[in-house]
């Protein structure tokens, strides 16, 4: 059956091998290769790692069983907790592994485990479902390798919703529930796609099916939330939940409009946008719940899932744009969903339009938020915290200066050292042209989260026409 679905999954007028044929394909796995190394080496998220480590430093200093302490220990200006236990559960033991290693390999190794591991079974579902160069356009997605530049939990999630839609889809609803109720237990935003397993099997007459997934969905996250629950309630709403309700609007939100122009004076308004976002996402939310009822009520029963995939990659694009926390590392999740369902000439369309997402709106933010800053040596505001930092400080610490000095490559080359550019020093070269870029901040922040917002929503229609279809 899973072979038939598989089959039926790549039934298309115009196949993805029609598009790349297959002497092409041995030069896209160099080319991914080559980008996956690249991207291991280069550098991550400082900011974000920063706040792991403290969790690891809290565990190493009070023992492993402080574990179910963390929210009460972690405390600011020193450490910050706003993630879900699992999130935390994964990171331990995979920065203890790192610390076996020199200094110059354990963000690579952590970026082995926490991105490219996932990444790579991502790969191998697609390869035996939809073939090898799709599975190869996942490895080329730049949602997924600017996650591999930054190093974040988000392709671990990817991983989560593709399995639990896969696992839905072959009718292993108990492996779906745990692999949705993991997910959740990273980031609690999958929880919206809980009802539409549901309705699913409503609408399949499968009424005790519906009850089990349910169960069995709360039985995991309870398992694993309430001995962190139990030890401190209060400190771990405040963290996992109040935390991100009072968040500034940030990065690439519609919202974060009213964080570039008013900054810091944000704080007298948060009280009347703080959850404004959730109006337009529910309305949303709700007409694609009530169009995929529709779709899934009238399909032919023998046919395949794709309008699953797609409605389960809808729900999570619809969070991110609408969402007042605007990060396009979100975007990864969801990729694999996606490629499951599309083919042909569709399949092409939405890996282009996300790679332009990319391009034309994280990259050119990135750029403002910190390299131009750094640029002039002139502070960033970071709006999770609503503070101003050092964007040099924050740029030399997410880089890996390692890369810059491989002796036995100085030796080979004869380079004398002096001859190498710091990733400072060439930043610095960049002044003149940062200064007078960097006068038009606002203006050219807001014009990217614009572009962005824009490029977001013809995705979403993109995605709901191929619904349609």
């Amino acid at each position: 059956m899973i072979n038939r679905r598989a089959e039926m999954m790549n039934e298309n007028p115009i196949t993805t091998l029609d598009i790349i044929d297959k002497k092409r394909a041995k030069y896209l796995i160099i080319l991914s290769a080559l980008i996956i190394i690249s991207a291991l080496n280069i550098g991550w998220n400082y900011y974000d790692l920063m706040w792991w480590i403290s969790w690891y430093k809290i565990v190493e200093s009070n023992g492993i069983s402080s574990i179910f302490s963390i929210y009460r220990l972690c405390q600011l200006p020193t450490c910050k907790a706003p993630y879900l236990p699992l999130a935390i559960l994964i990171f331990l033991p995979s920065y203890a592994i790192t610390t076996l290693l020199p200094v110059p390999f354990r963000f690579i190794v952590l970026k082995i485990i926490l991105v490219l591991i996932p990444a790579l079974i991502i790969y191998n579902i697609l390869k035996k479902n939809r073939g090898s160069i799709v599975a190869l356009l996942w490895l080329l997605s730049l949602p997924f390798i600017q996650i591999l530049f930054v190093l974040q939990f988000d392709v671990i999630i990817s991983l989560l919703v593709l399995l639990a839609t896969y696992f839905f889809s072959n009718q292993k609803y108990h492996l779906s529930a745990i692999t949705l109720a993991l997910s959740s237990l990273i980031k609690h935003v999958t929880v919206i796609l809980l009802p539409i397993y549901l309705i699913t099997l409503l609408i399949d007459k499968k009424y005790r099916t519906v009850l089990k997934y349910f169960l069995v969905y709360m039985f995991v996250v309870l398992i694993i939330v309430l001995p962190f629950f139990i030890n401190d309630p209060i400190s771990m709403i405040e963290d996992v939940i109040l935390f991100h309700g009072a968040r500034a609007p940030q990065d690439l939100s519609i919202w974060a409009i009213l964080t570039v122009v008013l900054e810091t004076n944000i704080v007298k308004s948060l009280g009347y946008i703080d959850n404004i976002w959730l109006i337009p996402f529910t309305i949303g939310y709700i007409l694609l719940i009530i169009y995929y009822t529709q779709i899934h009520r009238y399909r032919d029963s023998n046919k395949d899932y794709r309008h699953l995939y797609l409605c389960i990659s809808l729900a999570l694009l619809m969070f991110i744009t609408f969402n007042k926390i605007g990060n396009l590392n979100y975007l990864v999740w969801i990729v694999p969903s996606a490629l499951m369902a599309l083919s042909g000439k569709n399949l092409i369309s939405f890996y282009r339009l996300t790679a332009f997402i990319v391009l034309f709106g994280s990259i050119p933010y990135s750029l403002m938020l910190t390299f131009f800053p750094a640029s002039i040596d002139a502070p960033t505001l970071l709006a999770e915290d609503l503070s101003y930092w050092n964007a040099r400080a924050l740029l030399a610490q997410s880089l890996n200066y390692y890369i810059f000095y491989v002796s036995v490559m100085v030796d080979i080359l004869s380079i004398y050292l002096s001859n190498i550019l710091t990733p400072l020093e060439f930043v610095d070269h960049f002044y003149s042209a940062a200064l007078s870029i960097y006068k038009y901040k606002e203006l050219i922040m807001i014009i990217i989260i614009i572009n962005t917002q824009i490029m977001l929503t013809l995705l979403i229609i993109q995605l709901l026409k191929y619904l349609k279809d």
